[in-house]
């Protein structure tokens, strides 16, 4: 059921409306009535609705500028504008504000119906377009994740892993060098909440983020791996790499004290060319995190790290 505004500062024409209309029949729910500007902009901030139907001539806040705010502030929300002007600037402005449509009073029960469905009708295919892109996005980040643990495996391939990566939606042409980083919630530090059972979502959170950014930064891909948070990073160009890797693998722990409140390890493998040394890299990532044990969490170890000490 989709939520429903409607807003009119003429009383009879909103009394009338309002509990005369079944709402329900065209699929949505009415979370309220309202006769000016004022009264909108607070009902759609309390809750934001799918739709508004709104006069254009209303006090205090015309429904224009209530209009211009909405699409501001929450430009999901579809508009419908209902008035007794029929000037071409009136509609010229509605147009510009992305109205569905723009209906001259009178305006009857069915025709009211018929712009209700219409609107049900285009909200169905956005959100089942959304559903759709969601349920890709989580298809190709499984598929990932298999793709790491191949990546990971003694086996890989470069040719077939290539590609599946492309087959994933990432275009690994020309990606040369490799290099792993191993990421691991640091339980010394992160004591009490660990013990609470919270280290599942921890984990969870420093995977999330380590992701997200990493994706942003078009760096590599991560996923969890039994406890850890594995990253693996490609670059075209191994100049720079591995520096631009572990700058990056500083911020994600800086991030992760900063906003997530618990602190984390990392360690860094040495970098390798094609990907069938990935596996090789990540054992190293995986031998310098452990320097947490005795050195502290929210730090980065590397290689050299490990042979210094």
């Amino acid at each position: 059921m989709y939520k429903l505004i409607f807003a009119d500062d003429e009383k009879l024409v909103l009394n009338k409306i309002c509990r005369m209309m079944d709402w329900e029949s065209s699929g949505f729910s009415l979370l309220g009535c309202c006769s000016n500007g004022y009264e909108l902009m607070d009902m759609v901030e309390k809750e934001p609705p799918d739709l508004v139907i709104l006069d254009i001539n209303m006090p205090f806040i015309t429904g224009l500028e209530a209009a211009r705010q909405i699409r501001h502030s929450y430009p999901r929300v579809r508009l419908v504008f209902l008035t007794g002007y029929t000037e071409f600037e009136y509609a010229k402005q509605a147009v510009e504000l992305n109205a569905l449509k723009y209906i001259v009073k009178p305006v009857t029960a069915q025709e009211l119906r018929n712009v209700l469905l219409e609107v049900r009708a285009a909200l169905d295919e956005e959100n089942g377009h959304i559903r759709k892109m969601a349920a890709l996005e989580y298809f190709y980040q499984q598929n990932r994740k298999v793709l790491v643990r191949d990546l990971l495996s003694d086996s890989a391939r470069s040719g077939t892993i290539y590609d599946r990566a492309r087959a994933y939606g990432l275009d690994w042409n020309g990606q040369t060098f490799f290099q792993a980083a191993v990421f691991s919630v640091d339980r010394m530090n992160s004591g009490a909440a660990w013990a609470a059972g919270d280290g599942k979502t921890m984990l969870y959170a420093l995977g999330n983020v380590t992701a997200e950014l990493a994706q942003e930064a078009g760096l590599g891909l991560a996923c969890t791996r039994g406890g850890t948070v594995v990253l693996i990073g490609y670059s075209a160009d191994e100049n720079g790499f591995s520096l631009r890797m572990q700058e990056f693998v500083e911020s994600v722990l800086h991030i992760v004290a900063g906003q997530l409140q618990f602190t984390a390890a990392a360690g860094l493998g040495n970098v390798c060319r094609g990907c069938a040394q990935i596996a090789s890299s990540c054992s190293e990532a995986a031998q310098a995190m452990e320097l947490r044990t005795r050195e502290g969490g929210n730090q980065l170890f590397t290689m050299q790290d490990l042979h210094v000490s």
